[in-house]
């Protein structure tokens, strides 16, 4: 779609104590500042295995 604010550049993911998980993405930094780093009609989905089968068993979508 040619738009940076689609392209995500990072993720990283890991754990904290109580049996938590930290979810961070970053956008590609050449992205417009100033509140429009996310393109505002996209919903940026995570998927997550959490039993090793290669298949999603939660997915985590995101709207700005």
């Amino acid at each position: 779609m040619d738009d940076a604010r689609l392209d995500l550049t990072d993720l990283f993911a890991f754990t904290v104590p109580g049996d938590r998980t930290v979810l961070i993405m970053n956008v590609n930094p050449v992205a417009p500042t100033g509140g429009q780093a996310f393109h505002p009609e996209a919903v940026y989905r995570l998927d997550v295995d959490t039993d090793g089968d290669h298949r999603a068993d939660v997915a985590f979508g995101f709207v700005f």
